[in-house]
């Protein structure tokens, strides 16, 4: 994009890059930030690097201990970008849904995420998670030979990630535990099997099938039909050497059985196992 530079004495219209003016807006803080993206929102470049920046950043509550017109406007802006242009720029969705991730942080910023159409939105976003081929050349001996390796893509982890991370955070609150879980449930059950070589994965959403049954007696029913018990131990199985990973899914074991969801875990159940 060009901007306007003064030249000496004569005002000029210079090129500059996008990361560059991004992150000069990033000095300005959210709103600066967002202004430009509105600014230049046909910039695929610039749209994408200001929600990264957006997503750095902690928009926190006002004196009143609610959500801010910064945080209002963020959302917005993030749920726009959805549904908009940019609705099959796998880049740009995760990075929208790490913006919504790191809003959800706030317990204002979640009470005002709770009167806007987010769950829908997550929904067909998890969803896309897909894999790509790539042609990986071996040397051997007695020469190269050209192999075809499938993996999950870049950004299908990313929303993998920061789809368990806003489901975790959001199911915090026990008004919104039941909403949440019923249609966030599946869809973490679905991630975790889809990129289940993740450990980032895994451990988002454990912790968020713990929030899901946590005093949720409908969804510690729904747990038990996804068998929710065997997919944790498949992840023990898998990453039995991440501590944190292992805590999660030992606390979650727990929480899972026939009286665990109604809490009160720390009776029988010792976290520095």
């Amino acid at each position: 994009p060009d901007v306007s530079a003064l030249d000496g004495l004569v005002i000029r219209e210079v090129p500059v890059e996008p990361y560059m003016l991004t992150r000069a807006c990033h000095e300005r803080g959210a709103t600066g930030v967002m202004d430009c993206m509105e600014q230049y929102s046909s910039n695929r470049h610039i749209v994408l690097f200001g929600l990264i920046s957006l997503a750095k950043m902690d928009i926190v509550e006002t004196e009143d201990g609610v959500a801010s017109k910064e945080a209002e406007r963020c959302s917005d802006t993030i749920i726009s970008s959805l549904v908009g242009t940019w609705n099959t720029n796998m880049a740009i969705l995760s990075s929208c849904l790490a913006c919504l991730a790191s809003l959800s942080d706030n317990y204002a910023n979640r009470i005002m995420l709770n009167e806007r159409k987010w769950m829908p939105v997550v929904v067909k976003l998890m969803k896309m998670v897909e894999t790509q081929t790539d042609e990986v050349y071996i040397r051997y001996a007695d020469g190269v030979k050209k192999v075809n390796v499938t993996s999950v893509s870049r950004h299908s982890r990313e929303l993998a990630i920061y789809g368990c991370k806003l489901l975790f955070n959001m199911s915090c609150d026990e008004s919104n535990r039941e909403y949440v879980a019923d249609s966030g449930l599946p869809l973490v059950t679905y991630v975790m099997k889809f990129c289940s070589e993740d450990p980032t994965v895994q451990h988002y959403g454990v912790l968020a099938l713990y929030n899901f049954v946590y005093r949720n007696e409908p969804a510690h029913y729904q747990a038990n039909e996804e068998n929710i018990l065997g997919l944790l131990d498949e992840v023990l199985d898998a990453f039995g050497g991440d501590d944190n990973l292992r805590k999660a899914c030992k606390r979650t074991k727990a929480a899972m059985e026939p009286e665990g969801w109604r809490g009160n875990l720390g009776v029988k159940f010792d976290d520095s196992k």
